[in-house]
């Protein structure tokens, strides 16, 4: 018993040398970081000090929203048809492509390269539909903001435009995604799903098998970390334009609100497995 106790104080002194011989490294690194963090800091402020002292703060104000009072109806209108447009030439080459490897295949089945090909044309298409669903919705909610005054300061007819193009386009591209995945059940029978189904998500990554539902959990995690580095410099950035342009506590407050939700989804989940449930 009394061996048992050394090996296992030996095992902890050794276990408390690698940390701290872990935290000098790590040291290294994160010391300066933080001091170079701070010297940029202290330059914003002075930066934003100075603005506000000239007087600068309220043309950089109307600056940004000029820019975006004319670029915004044009970018959910671009964003919409463009992502239409990419993801409908896709799904037509997909098409084209497995038609080709079906009418080769000998025994029902094609041919795995081709499979492959088709399988990345799809992701490729549901990529674009995604970053321009964000960028509409993004866009959208911007112009909502000035919709009256573009109504009646630029154009009803531009302004009529940017909604019946929002619209539409999240009909179509809704539909795109039912004939993605219709494709994908195609080839693998195995999938189970409907785009219009609302526990979509849960029966598609049931009918997932072990090595699919591995790359989604790691995606998953990926996409996690992302979001959390995301929402850290969004907050940063927000803070500072809150002081330079006075935008207010939403912005912050709307950042702050989403890193709160994503990590404690996380933790609660995270528990959850621990346990075993």
């Amino acid at each position: 018993m009394k061996q048992e106790i050394n090996n296992a104080d030996i095992v902890t002194l050794e276990k408390q040398i690698e940390n701290k011989a872990q935290n000098k490294k790590a040291l290294k690194f994160f010391i300066p970081m933080i001091i170079v963090a701070g010297i940029v800091g202290l330059c914003l402020g002075v930066g934003i000090i100075y603005l506000q002292e000239n007087g600068m703060e309220e043309g950089l104000s109307g600056f940004f929203h000029n820019i975006m009072f004319e670029i915004t109806p044009w970018m959910v209108i671009g964003a919409g048809l463009l992502g239409i447009f990419l993801t409908g030439f896709n799904i037509r080459k997909a098409k084209k492509l497995y038609a080709g490897a079906l009418s080769e295949a000998t025994d029902g089945e094609i041919d795995e390269e081709a499979g492959e090909r088709i399988e990345q044309i799809l992701s490729d298409s549901l990529i674009i539909q995604s970053v321009s669903q964000i960028l509409q919705f993004m866009f959208f909610g911007a112009f909502m903001s000035i919709l009256l005054d573009y109504i009646w300061i630029k154009s009803p007819v531009i302004t009529i435009a940017t909604v019946v193009v929002f619209m539409v386009s999240i009909f179509v591209e809704i539909k795109q995604q039912q004939i993605i995945v219709d494709m994908e059940k195609l080839m693998n029978p195995s999938k189970n799903g409907s785009v219009y189904d609302k526990d979509f998500q849960k029966k598609w990554e049931e009918s997932c098998d072990e090595l699919e539902k591995s790359m989604i959990y790691k995606s998953a995690y990926k996409a996690y970390k992302a979001g959390v580095l995301c929402c850290v410099i969004l907050w940063i950035f927000f803070a500072v334009l809150g002081m330079l342009l006075q935008t207010g506590m939403m912005p912050v407050m709307a950042v702050s609100l989403v890193w709160l939700v994503m990590t404690l989804a996380y933790m609660k989940e995270a528990r959850r497995l621990e346990r075993g449930k």
